[in-house]
C-alpha cells in the first residue's frame, strides 16, 4: 500500500497567504502562523514565493562527474584484486576488503605513533 507524502502544514499555510497576496511580508505570514500554532521559517517563506515563482531563481545544476572521474571511466568501482570482477557484485566483499584495508592502516598509523612516542622519549 502505497502512501502519499503530507505536505508540511506551515509550508501550506504560507502558500495559501501568498496564493492571497503575494506581495505580502514575511513579518505577516510568520505573525498570521504563529497565530495558528506554526512556526514560519524565513527558508519557508523564500521557498514558497520560489515554488510560485514569485521570485527569480536560477535553475538548478545538473550533477555531473568530475574531470578526475571522467578520466577514469565510469566504473567507480575497482575490481577485486583476486577475481577480477568489480566489487560491486558482492557488496559484503567489497565492504570486508574495505575494513581490511582501514584495519591495516590504522595499525600502520598506531605502529608509526608508539615510533613518534618513543623518540620523544628519547629526546628528554
Amino acid at each position: 500500500m502505497v502512501t502519499e507524502k503530507q505536505p508540511n502544514p506551515a509550508m501550506a499555510f504560507v502558500l495559501d497567504a501568498l496564493k492571497q497576496n503575494n506581495s505580502v511580508s514575511y513579518a505577516e505570514v510568520k505573525e498570521a502562523g504563529m497565530a495558528r500554532g506554526f512556526t514560519i521559517q524565513p527558508v519557508t517563506y523564500g521557498f514558497a514565493k520560489r515554488l510560485l515563482g514569485l521570485v527569480a531563481s536560477k535553475p538548478r545544476a545538473k550533477r555531473t562527474a568530475s574531470p578526475k572521474a571522467k578520466a577514469q571511466g565510469a566504473s567507480r568501482v575497482p575490481p577485486s584484486p583476486r577475481t577480477g570482477r568489480s566489487s560491486i557484485d558482492d557488496p559484503l566483499q567489497a565492504t570486508m576488503q574495505s575494513l581490511r584495508e582501514l584495519v591495516q592502516e590504522r595499525d600502520q598509523l598506531r605502529d608509526l605513533l608508539m615510533a613518534i612516542q618513543q623518540l620523544v622519549k628519547d629526546v628528554r
